[in-house]
């Protein structure tokens, strides 16, 4: 089948959207017999975009044909004349490519390649009410070619179903792990050479943006606790890193350290360092109630044991004292408990690494492309069937 995933999205950036974007598409490309990827770029990205580089960014493995335009518009505003000229034309060029499926995370595309009957699906991680794009959008699910929305989350789901559309039409893929990233597994020891840490004593780590939502502050105050140990931030942008880098200064906290952020292909090796992996999320995140964290499932791939939030949505794949260590949200009281008891049972350890990295199998991002090429076949032969 020739499959296309279109995004709107600047690259390379530090967002995890564009992570996620990247690491479907080289499943894509993996599960299809022919592939293009296309994606919206602002001028200066476009004029300097060199395919070797974002695929070197992102950890792309197995290359893929990309294509780009440059209509993105980068001022902030919701809407540009741009915007639409890219949807179209991008439609137009995999009309006259043959595209048979196309794929995409964004809710003006479909107008487009709906118009030509292109079988499209559409990918959303926000709420269902947002934008009048969506609710006119959502009028067209009855035609054939709409073969319906992919959610991250039962929660989500339920969610769209809530708000007046469809079940049948509505498919729920978690996201997952690009599991060749950690097919050569490291020791503590030897990751912690490669990124030149002393290979002794104990490290803890955080992995993704340092938002307020995210359980920094937590993280810091459970530290003090712990001043034989080195906890260390890995990522976020730049403002962010620095405003913690002064934050940390001036608290006096010297077993801390904001490493900043880090090509994808290097966050293996921050991972297989660590003692142990944290995932605080706060109840004030707006995304807590449905999300599915990409750092959760590169935690469970590198086999590192894993405190987080006892968040619904964290707990829809993990399971406390089986496969994690979940600690109240927006408690440093329980998280700091909870580092103490798994820095003190390495067995513990052992065994919870051990059964979140044999569960991560099922969710790699192969797996859940072809969890969503099966939903949507089917949907292309009910159509067929309803037609005869």
């Amino acid at each position: 089948m020739k499959t296309a995933y279109v995004a709107n999205c600047d690259l390379p950036n530090h967002f995890a959207h564009a992570v996620q974007i990247m690491k479907n598409a080289q499943a894509w490309h993996r599960c299809s017999e022919d592939f293009q990827f296309i994606s919206n770029l602002s001028v200066t990205s476009w004029f300097k975009a060199n395919h070797d580089e974002i695929n070197q960014f992102y950890g792309i493995s197995d290359p893929f044909a990309m294509k780009f335009y440059p209509f993105l518009d980068t001022t902030g505003k919701h809407w540009s004349p741009f915007r639409e000229t890219y949807y179209r034309k991008a439609a137009e060029y995999l009309k006259n490519w043959g595209a048979e499926l196309v794929y995409t995370r964004t809710f003006v595309l479909p107008k487009y390649t709906l118009n030509l009957k292109i079988p499209t699906l559409v990918e959303t991680h926000g709420s269902p009410s947002n934008s009048r794009e969506k609710d006119e959008l959502y009028e067209r699910l009855s035609e054939d070619n709409f073969l319906g929305i992919v959610t991250i989350s039962d929660t989500l789901r339920d969610m769209y179903i809530d708000y007046g559309l469809p079940a049948d039409k509505i498919l729920v893929a978690p996201d997952g792990a690009d599991l060749s990233m950690f097919s050569q597994a490291k020791s503590k020891e030897q990751a912690r050479e490669v990124l030149n840490y002393p290979t002794d004593g104990k490290y803890v780590l955080y992995v993704g943006h340092l938002y307020g939502d995210r359980g920094i502050q937590d993280i810091l105050d459970a530290a003090e606790s712990f001043p034989n140990v080195s906890f260390l931030f890995v990522g976020g942008h730049p403002g962010d890193v620095k405003s913690w880098r002064e934050k940390l200064k001036l608290s006096g906290l010297k077993n801390a350290e904001f490493v900043g952020f880090v090509q994808n292909k290097e966050v293996s090796n921050y991972l297989w360092m660590a003692d142990v992996l944290l995932m605080p999320y706060s109840r004030s995140c707006p995304t807590a109630k449905w999300m599915s964290p990409l750092k959760m499932f590169e935690y469970m791939a590198s086999g590192r044991a894993i405190i987080a939030s006892d968040l619904d949505a964290i707990k829809n794949v993990l399971n406390h004292g089986k496969d994690a260590w979940l600690v109240e949200a927006d408690d440093p009281q329980s998280l700091r408990a909870g580092i103490d008891h798994l820095l003190n049972d390495p067995k513990l350890r052992g065994r919870l690494a051990l059964e979140s990295h044999r569960r991560v199998q099922e969710y790699s991002w192969e797996a859940r492309v072809k969890s969503i090429l099966s939903f949507a076949q089917k949907g292309m032969n009910d159509s067929e069937n309803s037609t005869q």
